[in-house]
């Protein structure tokens, strides 16, 4: 009779773990989890089932991206970017050529992000939790078969997942996105995402070359792999050409400033005007003008032919150019 009693103990506690292991409590995160699932399996028209993860948007064959345009409403910055022809240029709040890198960087990020986990919440439903009444970023683009630009908003972060909500602003359907999607928009500032190469490729790509500067004036073109001065027919030391080509290929712009360059103070237009001027293998010229000195920021004013923009460039720098083509154009009598 003991022995009975044991045997239907031990089936009994044998059957509370078989439930036990079946349906285990919630913990708040599992039922957090679970309140998620529903949400993905319910919409106004019925669940949504995807069998292939959607692209975040899909584009057809052959088109292409001409405008990203994206707000942070945290810092309160916005910029607007257009595609001219291969290159980009930010339009606003500057106008002036953009990093290609970057950008192609963030339509190809764009281009190859999936929606993760899509849902829709009823009309009833508050979804104030998902952060679209006051959204951290918009992201708008536009393509060269679609003008209209599609926006979308990027809501608050996921509590369960690295990842942040997202929809369109045409679209009832909420979906997640990787938050690594925010954080390449986020922190920009107009200086990290123009050029600020005023010469890129001079050293390997540059042919013809001009420099004026106050007294200074000097020409040099290339033939035959080789570097000529304006009206000479010996050719330049190499070590000597590819120093100046270098220090070209690296001065940069320190920074924008705001004003006209017709403004007197820049001094585009005194009588100690400047410029260089660069002709690439490609057709392609690119012609930096000269303003006034700087002393208290060690720089010189610029500005580009075709931009409006005026700038900040370093004296130490252009003081190089200028000595280097100095000496080679004025080269000091040989020694006895």
């Amino acid at each position: 009779m003991y022995r009975k009693r044991i045997s239907f103990l031990l089936l009994f506690v044998c059957l509370l773990m078989l439930v036990y292991v079946k349906e285990p409590p919630k913990n708040p995160v599992q039922k957090s989890i679970a309140k998620s699932n529903e949400l993905q399996e319910e919409s106004e028209a019925g669940p949504i089932r995807n069998e292939t993860r959607k692209k975040l948007i899909p584009l057809g064959v052959n088109e292409k991206i001409t405008s990203i345009s994206f707000s942070d409403f945290q810092s309160k910055e916005k910029f607007r970017f257009e595609r001219k022809n291969n290159d980009w240029v930010m339009t606003v709040p500057v106008c002036f050529p953009a990093l290609a890198t970057i950008l192609n960087a963030m339509v190809n990020l764009i281009e190859m992000s999936e929606r993760g986990k899509p849902f829709r919440v009823r009309q009833s439903e508050n979804t104030n939790e998902y952060g679209f009444s006051k959204p951290a970023f918009q992201i708008c683009i536009a393509t060269d078969q679609n003008s209209n630009e599609k926006c979308l908003l990027l809501g608050n972060p996921s509590p369960l997942l690295p990842a942040c909500y997202a929809k369109f602003e045409s679209e009832n359907e909420i979906f997640l996105l990787d938050f690594n999607f925010r954080t390449a928009f986020e922190n920009r500032t107009p200086y990290s995402l123009l050029q600020k190469q005023v010469f890129p490729f001079a050293l390997r790509a540059a042919e013809r070359l001009e420099i004026q500067y106050g007294g200074q004036s000097a020409g040099y073109y290339k033939k035959a792999n080789e570097w000529y001065l304006e009206n000479s027919a010996e050719p330049l030391s190499g070590e000597e050409i590819e120093k100046l080509l270098g220090a070209l290929n690296y001065l940069h712009i320190r920074e924008f400033v705001n004003g006209d360059s017709n403004d007197p103070d820049f001094g585009f237009e005194t009588n100690v005007k400047g410029k260089i001027r660069v002709k690439f293998s490609n057709g392609w010229t690119q012609i930096l003008f000269l303003g006034r000195e700087v002393p208290v920021k060690f720089g010189y004013y610029g500005r580009l032919a075709d931009w409006p923009n005026i700038f900040l460039i370093s004296k130490e720098k252009l003081d190089e150019i200028l000595a280097i083509s100095e000496q080679m154009t004025n080269p000091p009598a040989n020694q006895p």
